[in-house]
């Protein structure tokens, strides 16, 4: 990809390196992961049934296996930690005065989301089904806690739609969110002691910046 580098406001001393390390080994962990799947290429074959449910089904590995990948991917969706991902883009965001990387932060924030769930055609007891809340029903309400609230919330999506079709859902909001953690991970991954800059695809380079 074409990049630019981005100067640091930031000296050594004042680096959480800590924190860039553990960043960086929690994506390689993803990332091995996900390559682990062998997916290659998945496929769905959804449509809507008479009854106003949806149907579909997936080439997708079994839940128990994708199990380890959402667990991975935890460490980046899990508000109170350091990884969180959102934290991670404020903290590299504060770390230079370049308004075209802020805007680069920006636009990954407002794309970290799946196209194919926000496309509109999902409709569950009158609210549109959204990225956000299948990463929320599914860590929050199915897998790691029980919110009495969002189970219920999670008891309407899951009758609307066979358990294959929700397995699939599920799996995009997780995998197309984890393009945008790995292009966090690209835009830090030369910041070291020696390199004291961030980088960003070309196409940010509003102003001047540091080749």
């Amino acid at each position: 990809m074409d990049h630019v580098c981005v100067l640091i406001n930031k000296t050594i001393e004042n680096i959480d390196w800590g924190l860039i390390e553990l960043f960086r080994k929690r994506f390689i962990i993803l990332w091995d992961n996900l390559n682990d799947l062998k997916l290659k290429r998945f496929t769905a074959n959804i449509h809507k049934k008479s009854d106003g449910t949806y149907d579909g089904d997936s080439t997708l590995p079994t839940i128990h296996r994708l199990k380890g990948f959402y667990t991975d991917y935890r460490h980046f969706y899990n508000q109170n930690d350091r990884t969180h991902i959102f934290k991670m883009m404020n903290y590299l965001k504060a770390m230079t005065d370049s308004t075209d990387y802020h805007n680069f932060i920006k636009k990954e924030k407002s794309d970290f989301k799946s196209s194919f769930i926000e496309n509109n055609w999902l409709n569950i007891s009158g609210k549109k089904l959204h990225t956000s809340e299948v990463l929320d029903l599914w860590f929050n309400a199915e897998i790691f806690h029980d919110d009495l609230e969002k189970m219920k919330r999670l008891d309407q999506v899951r009758n609307s739609m066979s358990e294959k079709l929700w397995k699939f859902i599920v799996f995009l909001a997780v995998y197309d969110t984890s393009l945008k953690i790995r292009d966090i991970h690209w835009s830090q991954s030369e910041l070291s002691k020696n390199n004291l800059y961030l980088i960003m695809p070309k196409k940010f380079n509003k102003s001047a910046s540091v080749d």
